[in-house]
């Protein structure tokens, strides 16, 4: 429901507001999207220990995800990567399953 709310809200800035939006600096922009993401992000992800517990595909997903965007510094590209990714891994298993 969060989700959701926030989407309408930013929706509703973007065609309502727009104006008043773009008169915020891109600086203090890029400061919120930092400070959101570092304290949403889920530290313990990345311990040695969690990533031996997580399957080896997800873990190909999230690099590959990573990788795109900072080569590319594109980030749409680098969620169709992991998405077309995720979606092969999907596709694998339900056909493996299929064969059982």
């Amino acid at each position: 429901m969060s989700t959701l709310a926030a989407g309408v809200f930013l929706l509703i800035l973007v065609f309502v507001l727009g104006p008043v939006v773009s008169l915020i600096p891109m600086a203090a922009l890029v400061a919120v999207m930092v400070f959101v993401s570092i304290s949403t992000f889920d530290w313990t992800s990345i311990k040695i220990s969690t990533l031996r517990r997580t399957p080896k595909s997800e873990t190909a997903v999230v690099v590959v995800t990573v990788g795109t965007v900072v080569a590319t510094h594109n980030l749409a590209l680098g969620v169709l990567a992991g998405a077309l990714l995720s979606a092969i891994f999907f596709a694998r298993r339900a056909v493996l399953r299929l064969h059982q």
